[in-house]
């Protein structure tokens, strides 16, 4: 049997009965970039590692072994499991597998834009517009949704391009910056926005900042500083710097140390991507709403066009 998700697969030998795969692929099929489905042959890039997955209702609340080698990857989770938790440990577990060879999952929204042929990715803290900025893309300028709040991004010898993203977006409703840890998020699938199947090439990158008390709208070029470098690192290590889904819990409470699961190749990939980033087409956005902030993106890339 092979595991498929987040864009590779790999031999899977475990404990579950067939007949829970189908409820976990239900419970992530929106949440996870590329879904989460167990078939009979490899569906996508097939890394050479046997995923070990296990489900012991004896482990209680003992740590369990998380084992990443060059070849085989041993997970065990205890008793308390649901659907949801079983495919993000599994999707993490394969992270810096995925690094390797040049996948990187990470924390931001995108969109491709047809009619420039251009994809723009859309960076910024939590909070910072990214959603919003992505929704109006599309309702204003027809733009296909990728995903948003996680990515899977593909580094080639040329480009970096977009895979795809989670098809769930999660709104807020204020955009002001004392406001919005306290708001609701309403959820909102976007496959009927008619999701783009990459690979989309990122045509611009765009730290956004969006939010009602700013007082003017701006876009500047990201200069290609060590400031900027480590907000990168820090985003594209947010799936490999540990398990932040955890293998072991009761009905109450996390138990067992977060898995770090890096490697030293995982490494030298990440730093290969976050050079190509940053050579890339890169803005800084600071706008008052949503729309202001499309208006910025859709003038920066009728100048990249006419360039």
């Amino acid at each position: 049997m092979f595991l498929n998700t987040g864009y590779v697969s790999v031999r899977l030998e475990t404990s579950l009965r067939p007949g829970q795969f189908g409820a976990i692929e239900n419970a992530v099929a929106c949440e996870l970039p590329g879904g989460w489905c167990v078939t009979e042959k490899p569906t996508e890039t097939l890394l050479g590692i046997t995923l070990n997955l296990k489900l012991d209702s004896s482990v209680g609340n003992v740590p369990p072994t998380l084992h990443p080698t060059s070849q085989q990857v041993e997970l065990t989770l205890n008793a308390v499991s649901s659907h949801e938790r079983i495919g993000y440990v599994t999707y993490s577990a394969l992270e810096a597998a995925r690094h390797e060879i040049g996948l990187f999952t990470v924390h931001g929204s995108a969109a491709f834009l047809p009619d420039h042929e251009a994809g723009v990715l859309l960076l910024g803290d939590k909070g910072a517009g990214k959603t919003s900025t992505l929704l109006g893309l599309v309702t204003t300028y027809r733009a296909f949704p990728v995903g948003d709040d996680i990515l899977v991004l593909r580094s080639t010898s040329s480009k970096i391009e977009l895979l795809g993203g989670k098809k769930i977006a999660t709104v807020r409703a204020s955009t002001h910056p004392h406001q919005f840890f306290f708001d609701t998020k309403t959820l909102l699938n976007l496959v009927p926005y008619k999701i783009s199947k990459g690979p989309v090439p990122v045509s611009v990158v765009v730290r956004i900042n969006v939010h009602s008390g700013n007082t003017s709208a701006v876009a500047k070029t990201v200069e290609n500083g060590l400031r900027e470098r480590l907000r990168l690192h820090e985003n594209t290590l947010r799936f490999v710097s540990g398990l932040a889904t955890p293998t072991c819990l009761d009905e109450m409470t996390v138990t067992g140390p977060v898995y770090r699961i890096d490697t030293t190749s995982a490494v030298a990939s990440r730093q290969h991507v976050i050079d190509k980033l940053l050579t890339s087409p890169y803005l800084k956005i600071q706008a008052r709403s949503a729309s202001e902030a499309g208006a910025l993106i859709m003038m920066a890339l009728e100048k990249q066009r006419q360039a």
